[in-house]
């Protein structure tokens, strides 16, 4: 049976701080003391850690951001060794970032590097989201099709996700609610390509998740 997800945020950011910025140690405390990270603290501990990348990335500059976003496993404190949320999401969010400086190819790259371990980890979260960016990308380039099908795997494996058979996946608010992107956007995709009735499957089943 496959694992529960056990990320080790805690770890790898307290042992960070203490070899490496031991003076931002009081500016860390709220989130260390945290049992479980989201996103959202590691990304919020990046910024503490490494301002000028928020500083970068307000002012648009978006290719200086990636050397200090990137510094963590440059350093060997996140490698491929460490625990694979961690190195999951630092993908991710590069290819954000390639997405909005419009390198499209770029951000693809991202996203191919490390897809087949998303897959191996068959862990349904990850497999949604690295779906549904693959989706916004081809989408934007006008691949239709492919995007489609992104959108499918992504709106498969959301599903999976919130279904929660064996307990497999950590629940909480932020994914269970962004768990739901999927529908309105499949119906929106089957609008684009003219398929009326199958874009009214999705868009009423994205009007009955917004009375749940």
């Amino acid at each position: 049976m496959h694992k529960p997800e056990s990320p080790d945020y805690k770890r790898i950011y307290e042992d960070l701080v203490r070899l490496k910025y031991p003076a931002k140690k009081q500016e860390c405390e709220s989130i260390l003391s945290k049992p479980i990270f989201s996103v959202k603290d590691v990304i919020t501990i990046n910024n503490i850690l490494f301002p000028k990348a928020n500083i970068y990335n307000r002012n648009s500059d978006m290719k200086r951001s990636f050397y200090y976003t990137d510094k963590v496993e440059k350093e060997n404190l996140i490698n491929s060794d460490t625990d694979f949320e961690v190195l999951f999401y630092l993908h991710l969010q590069r290819s954000l970032l390639y997405q909005k400086l419009g390198e499209r190819v770029a951000s693809l790259k991202q996203l191919d590097e490390i897809y087949d371990r998303v897959i191996q980890t068959n862990n349904a979260y990850f497999i949604y989201l690295i779906n549904w960016q693959y989706a916004g990308i081809y989408n934007e380039i006008n691949k239709k099709k492919l995007a489609l099908k992104h959108y499918k795997t992504a709106y498969k494996y959301s599903k999976i996700y919130r279904e929660n058979k064996n307990n497999l996946y950590r629940i909480d608010k932020n994914r269970l609610s962004n768990s739901y992107k999927t529908s309105p956007y499949l119906g929106g995709m089957y609008l684009e390509l003219n398929k009326p009735d199958s874009a009214k499957i999705y868009i009423e089943e994205a009007i009955q998740n917004e009375k749940k």
